[in-house]
């Protein structure tokens, strides 16, 4: 993730709404080569794949709330920052939850079923309503 990080300023220059895209659909694609591929070392290949596709997104996603409310940057700052913290402090004991209740590589689903709908929802967003193209 910090390489991922890293190297976000030199990805960003697509376009934000591309690049968080890309980014989405290298997760998957790293999350599918885990999911996949039971050898261990391609196993953590598909995990490291994926952390450099997730790595983006937070910041990305950050900054597209900042340019939606650019009269009140605080409270959009604000509004990430709590969904970031309830996010960190109810995963891990969720998935924790859902892998006693399944097996841990089951419980990984969630992550790429989240990333699916952040692609789904990019991608029905960028196509014109019908009332528009009337």
């Amino acid at each position: 993730m910090a390489v991922g990080r890293a190297l976000a300023g030199q990805v960003v220059r697509g376009g934000p709404e591309r690049v968080v895209t890309g980014a989405t659909t290298l997760a998957l694609l790293g999350f599918a080569l885990f999911w996949t591929i039971p050898a261990p070392a391609l196993a953590v290949t598909g995990l490291l794949i994926t952390g450099l596709g997730v790595a983006l997104l937070y910041p990305l996603i950050l900054a597209e709330a900042l340019a939606a409310k650019p009269d009140d940057p605080i409270r959009a700052s604000t509004r990430c920052a709590l969904a970031s913290g309830v996010a960190i402090a109810t995963g891990p004991p969720l998935l924790g939850t859902l892998a006693d209740l399944t097996d841990l590589r089951t419980a990984a689903l969630v992550a790429p079923a989240f990333l699916i709908a952040l692609l789904t929802r990019r991608l029905l967003r960028r196509r014109p309503r019908r009332s528009d193209a009337a």
